[in-house]
């Protein structure tokens, strides 16, 4: 891995799977027919200029509206 640059992004992505695989929503507590994935994740420039990026933190399982309404508070928390 390369040299980290300072910068943090998080990123939301389907399981291809609702609540009978993941459980209910994290944030809500309803079911899920689709579950999403909320990540935050580290950015790094590799040697060779491309970037590349490591999962930090804690992620959340939940309804795709539950995630993305509660991204700007999680990425402040972890940022301290």
């Amino acid at each position: 891995m390369g040299t980290p640059t300072g910068k943090i992004v998080t990123r939301i992505c389907s399981t291809g799977y609702g609540s009978n695989h993941y459980g209910l929503c994290q944030v809500c507590g309803d079911e899920v027919l689709e579950t999403f994935y909320w990540s935050i994740k580290q950015e790094y420039q590799n040697a060779d200029g491309s970037l590349s990026y490591s999962t930090v933190g804690e992620g959340k399982f939940g309804h795709r509206e539950c995630l993305q309404a509660n991204d700007a508070r999680w990425l402040a928390i972890f940022k301290g």
